[in-house]
């Protein structure tokens, strides 16, 4: 597996101003962006440059299925597995969130009990050259690494909120996961084959106007062609998917988005280019 496809670093500046401004709400971050400066976007676009130049293109049934309209939906955010809507604030740790969201999705899927996760574990502690605390990581190494146990949020609560990564805590109370391998896929028609037994994390493009100014419906277009966030898909219909996202429930469709369903490649906003989530065990 290549550099480029199994690791989608996120800490490029954009997608960090845009979490920083969604830590408060949708208006503020329409403010923050409307008065960057001129120097400020070019810089912004000097760094997703050096990223491309180093990297490459940049990609992040035991009784608890949720209930569903129609036979062509399902909604895991309306079941018992759903834990509340998290915000990253100003720290580049949505890879953390997407791997602590989906793997808790998973757990409480095979087992029934529904575990709060520590995200700054892996953001002090799960650090290398690829996943760097606040300035970004892989959801893929994420969910690998959890398998060994996971800290409780209430024993190693998150502190990175104002963008420091900070030194990792010696000791918690941790928990043992009922997951196994992580598998990786891409494209639509294999997410929903997912989504038929959990949500998986995903690395959409977020760096636009869309994700700043999304209040609700249905995203049918994203400009942009690069991943910089990771996010948790945890539903669909006959149209959309449903995403949920880690900047706070004031943002978006009380922390949601919707994303059109049925084009092809690698969906809107590179939706389906790649896709990881945890083997059930239980």
């Amino acid at each position: 597996m290549s550099f480029s496809n199994s690791v989608h670093q996120t800490h490029m500046k954009a997608s960090l101003a845009l979490s920083t401004a969604l830590a408060t709400t949708a208006s503020a971050a329409r403010q923050s962006f409307k008065s960057l400066s001129a120097s400020d976007r070019t810089l912004l676009d000097e760094q997703l440059d050096k990223w491309k130049a180093s990297y490459g293109p940049i990609a992040e049934a035991n009784g608890f299925f949720p209930q569903t309209d129609t036979a062509s939906a399902r909604d895991w955010s309306t079941s018992k597995c759903n834990s509340p809507i998290t915000n990253q604030g100003q720290c580049g740790s949505c890879w953390a969130f997407a791997t602590i969201g989906t793997a808790e999705y998973a757990h409480c899927i095979a087992t029934g009990e529904l575990l709060d996760l520590s995200e700054q574990q892996l953001v002090s502690c799960f650090t290398n050259g690829v996943n760097r605390g606040c300035d970004g990581g892989s959801t893929e190494e994420g969910l690998d690494w959890v398998q060994q146990g996971v800290c409780t949020e209430q024993s190693y609560p998150y502190t990175s909120g104002k963008g420091q990564t900070g030194a990792c805590q010696a000791s918690c109370t941790k928990k043992k996961l009922s997951i196994g391998q992580t598998k990786t896929t891409s494209g639509e028609s294999s997410l929903l084959t997912v989504l038929e037994s959990q949500p998986a994390a995903v690395f959409v493009e977020s760096a636009n106007a869309v994700w700043r100014n999304y209040k609700g419906g249905i995203v049918s277009q994203c400009p942009g062609a690069e991943s910089n966030h990771a996010v948790v898909v945890v539903g669909y219909s006959d149209n959309y998917f449903k995403i949920k996202n880690s900047w706070g429930s004031q943002w978006g469709d009380k922390g949601y988005i919707y994303l059109k369903r049925g084009l092809s490649g690698k969906g809107v906003c590179n939706m389906a280019e790649t896709i990881s989530y945890p083997e059930l065990i239980g």
